[in-house]
């Protein structure tokens, strides 16, 4: 039994890379991200509050503009990290995002790999991130 759960996405998006960096990282425009009620920005980072109920804490790590984005991610049922790497690329963005999440529950960790599809969900932001890019285009 892996102690984390972690996903690596990859896609290229055809649009330069300061918009999509400043999409992603412009916590105060989220409405694109159909399951976020909304957030509360803090000092060092957020709260993400969700449609069905709960909320996630974010602490800021790193930020390095039109590149890096990283943050550390605090739940009832879990804590992790995320890193987003950006790229130009053949006039567009590469974009790698890796989310890395440790289930605190013992038994919940043994079933989590069946109910809880990291690569599903980061898919479903990639493509909420894609139709907000193209949108502001």
């Amino acid at each position: 039994m892996k102690p984390f759960l972690i996903s690596i996405i990859t896609d290229v998006i055809d649009v330069p890379v300061t918009l999509v960096y400043n999409i992603v990282t412009d916590n105060k425009n989220f409405h694109w991200r159909k399951e976020v009620e909304n957030i509360e920005l803090l000092e060092d980072g957020f709260i993400e509050y969700y449609k069905g109920g709960g909320h996630t804490l974010f602490n800021n790590i790193q930020k390095k503009e039109n590149e890096y984005y990283a943050f550390t991610m605090q739940h009832k049922l879990f804590y992790g990290e995320w890193e987003g790497k950006f790229e130009s690329y053949n006039g567009g963005t590469k974009v790698c995002f890796q989310e890395k999440i440790h289930i605190k529950n013992f038994f919940l960790r043994l079933i989590a790999p069946l109910f809880w599809n990291l690569k599903r969900i980061q898919q479903n932001y990639i493509t909420a991130l894609k139709a907000e890019v193209y949108g502001n285009k």
